[in-house]
Parts: structure tokens; C-alpha cells; sequence
């Protein structure tokens, strides 16, 4: 899992939906919240963790501008371990050390090198936050 320290900076949407920013490090954040509680879990201000699975991570190497994807972490890939099926991809990032599983074959047609420039990008709706 990829695990980050951050701190809510804005909450948007409804009772039940929200979209909520955090801040990591110098790095907006966008992860959509749902709360079947009448009770407010998050608020502006808190320290929270920010979690993605490894295998939500979408690689890239290029232009992504154009992407309507809201959490790009652009970076250097640092290590690359590959198997037959699945490589596992370290970026050094602004938000820190981030990790991707992508399918080896993914690896090879974007022919992703250990000091290459990448983005690794996350949905904002497969971000998790937890209290820290």
C-alpha cells in the first residue's frame, strides 16, 4: 500500500458525498469521501493518511495534460522489479516514493527505465483516507 501524511485543506459536496483535498507535502490530494453517519468524520485542518493500492497506480511517460484524472505524481522511476506477468515500478515523487504494479508487457510498450521521467496517477475515487 502507498501511505502518505496529509492535511485536509477543503471539503465539498453533500452529507453524504464528498469531495475532500488534502494537502502532501506541496501536493494537492483529491479523494471522495462517503459517510452513512450523521456524524462528520473528517474536517478541515486534520491530519489524515492518504492510502492507494499499488495496483490503482496508472503509469505514464509524457504529455498528460489532457487527462481528466486530478491526482498526477510526477517523478523518476527509482526501481523496476519484473516478472513474467507483473512489474512492480518505484517512483520518487513530490508526494514521496510511490509504487506501481503494472502488467510487464505495459512496462515494455511504454519501455519504462529506472531514471526515466513518469507520472503515476490515481483515480480520485480509489484514494482512501484514515485517521492518522
Amino acid at each position: 500500500m502507498n501511505s502518505f501524511q496529509g492535511t485536509i485543506t477543503s471539503l465539498a459536496g453533500s452529507n453524504t458525498i464528498s469531495l475532500v483535498k488534502v494537502l502532501v507535502k506541496d501536493t494537492s490530494v483529491s479523494a471522495l469521501f462517503i459517510n452513512n453517519s450523521e456524524q462528520a468524520l473528517f474536517s478541515e485542518g486534520q491530519k489524515v493518511r492518504v492510502i492507494f493500492k499499488e495496483t490503482e497506480v496508472i503509469m505514464a511517460k509524457g504529455d498528460v495534460s489532457n487527462i481528466s484524472l486530478q491526482n498526477k505524481f510526477s517523478g523518476k522511476v527509482t526501481a523496476i522489479e519484473t516478472s513474467k506477468v507483473l512489474s512492480k515500478i518505484e517512483i520518487d515523487s513530490q508526494i514521496g516514493n510511490v509504487q506501481s504494479i503494472i502488467t510487464s508487457n505495459a512496462v515494455k510498450q511504454l519501455d519504462i527505465k529506472v531514471g526515466d521521467a513518469v507520472h503515476a496517477m490515481v483515480k480520485t475515487n480509489e484514494i482512501l483516507l484514515a485517521h492518522d
